[in-house]
């Protein structure tokens, strides 16, 4: 310890600043998932959000992963049936095989959430699971199946970033996601409103000037 002596502050400054610098690091990346309650709105509270509307893909994520390992059929199965709140159309994420297997395909779309949206680096771990639920450090279905070998789907693995084939009778988690931003639809109340009021505005113009 007395060799360190005299290097107390700068030692204390240069954690500080990388403290700092992680911070930021994750605030931009969570940056990219804007939170949305059970019925589309907008909201700051993780608590009470539901789905991540991810801007980089204009997809949405479910914020509750699976609770259990299913194979690939039934992990299909599980993202198809949801309806949450009033929302379907849930699907397994895709992949994008052009990457291959290997680390930082972010254009695969667990791949970008890992990496860009939560901003977890090669080799992991899973250090930032962001408003995800239940988000675990393991291996996590794709809805894309390997084409070489069609008993085979792909996967991403979130305790290292890394993507590649499993067989389908294997047992991984599940994430679902959806095209698109689940935010809310005016009620047809509201729309009949603000139809009746830009067809006001529309005979104000037509009248000639001083009638």
């Amino acid at each position: 310890m007395n060799n360190l002596k005299g290097f107390g502050a700068p030692a204390r400054r240069v954690t500080l600043a990388l403290a700092v610098a992680a911070l930021f690091q994750a605030g931009s990346a969570l940056a990219a998932l804007e939170l949305r309650d059970l019925n589309g709105h907008a909201t700051a509270v993780a608590a009470d959000a539901e789905f991540a509307y991810d801007t980089v893909l204009d997809a949405t994520w479910y914020l509750t992963a699976s609770n259990t390992t299913l194979n690939w059929d039934d992990a299909k199965s599980w993202a198809a049936g949801l309806t949450v709140g009033t929302f379907g159309g849930w699907s397994l994420p895709e992949t994008d095989t052009a990457c291959g297997a290997g680390y930082n395909c972010t254009n695969s779309q667990m791949g970008e959430l890992y990496y860009t949206a939560l901003g977890n680096p090669k080799f992991g771990p899973l250090s930032n699971t962001g408003p995800f639920k239940n988000l675990q450090s393991y291996y996590y279905w794709s809805g894309t199946e390997y084409a070489p070998g069609l008993g085979f789907a792909w996967y991403f693995g979130t305790n290292y970033g890394y993507e590649g084939a499993n067989d389908k009778n294997g047992y991984l988690f599940a994430l679902a996601v959806r095209p698109g931003d689940v935010a809310a639809v005016p009620e047809p109340g509201m729309v009949a409103l603000l139809l009746s009021g830009l067809a006001g505005v529309m005979v104000m113009r037509r009248r000639p000037v001083g009638s």
